[in-house]
């Protein structure tokens, strides 16, 4: 397309060049002007050829991801939800034919099977539904200044009897100035919560998990260490993936979606965050999130219900 426009101004150049030797300047100067309108006329063109080129090739992208995000959801709910509904079919036809000659005890276990199992799909299909909205752009979001030690202080407390029955130590080591970071609240709790959990799945019993919170340079830093069993050099670049699994396994068979770290990995983005992941086997793992802080105008602004 180019050299078509380079071949059409160079004629229109030298139709003018001809048109300068003639003698009636005022026609020249009438056919200089139109000739001009029609080179900004396939400028214009030109520019709009190629906007709406660069338009198709980021739809055709927006759609190959589409494909590909459906064809992991149709492999997953294959995969995934197989396993949980067969287990519950089977529960379902063990207490049917046998439940007049079993304990009260044996029918109050496969009950509490059957829950983990249910629950187990029901957060597979809420993690699919997070993701597909976020990568959609059609999560709402309503920005408010926090500061990340109080959304910390409550994560921990939500899993407080989980880290008191695998004995896990725990603590929250605050900077001094930590400031207010612009986040959604719920989103927000949602992003720890998920590193937490991720952190209490692969630390052993009487293990522990640090959070550390700091001020620099215009940022507030939340790093989530934990002492578990470490995570492949090798595995560390696709961790954010969409169902990626590690080859480390749950200390006690606690369950996973595959889409934890994913949902993370997009609420941090939206909200103009960082993070990234250092691990060694048989040391740990450790997450660290980082934010803008509110600037102080801004920060009235937002506590006066001011955009």
């Amino acid at each position: 397309m180019s050299d078509s426009v380079s071949k059409i101004n160079e004629y229109l150049n030298d139709l003018l060049r001809r048109l300068d030797a003639k003698e009636d300047a005022d026609k020249i100067a009438k056919i200089k002007d139109e000739l001009s309108l029609i080179g900004d006329q396939t400028d214009s063109l030109q520019f709009e050829l190629h906007k709406s080129y660069k338009d198709l090739r980021n739809a055709k992208k927006d759609l190959e991801q589409l494909r590909k995000f459906k064809s992991e959801l149709i492999s997953t709910c294959a995969h995934d939800l197989k396993s949980p509904t067969g287990s519950i079919l089977s529960y379902i036809n063990i207490l049917d034919s046998e439940w007049k000659n079993m304990k009260v005890s044996e029918i109050k276990n496969i009950m509490q099977r059957m829950d983990r199992a249910g629950n187990h799909m029901l957060d597979l299909i809420d993690d699919l539904l997070e993701v597909g909205k976020n990568e959609s752009g059609k999560a709402e979001f309503h920005l408010e200044p926090v500061l990340l030690s109080d959304l910390c202080d409550e994560a921990l407390n939500n899993i407080k009897g989980t880290l008191e029955q695998k004995e896990i130590a725990h603590q929250i080591n605050i900077g001094k100035g930590e400031l207010r970071v612009k986040l959604d609240l719920q989103k927000g709790m949602q992003i720890i919560n998920n590193l937490l959990s991720n952190a209490v799945k692969f630390t052993p019993r009487n293990g522990s998990i640090t959070l550390n919170i700091e001020h620099r340079e215009k940022r507030i830093y939340l790093e989530i260490k934990d002492s578990g069993q470490g995570i492949p050099a090798e595995e560390l670049d696709g961790i954010f993936n969409k169902f990626q699994m590690t080859s480390t396994r749950s200390t006690e068979g606690e369950k996973s979606t595959g889409l934890g770290l994913t949902i993370v990995k997009q609420l941090v983005d939206i909200h103009k965050g960082k993070i990234s992941v250092k691990s060694k086997v048989g040391e740990g793992t450790s997450f660290m999130v980082d934010f803008p802080v509110v600037e102080h105008t801004k920060l009235l602004k937002l506590f006066s219900g001011k955009k």
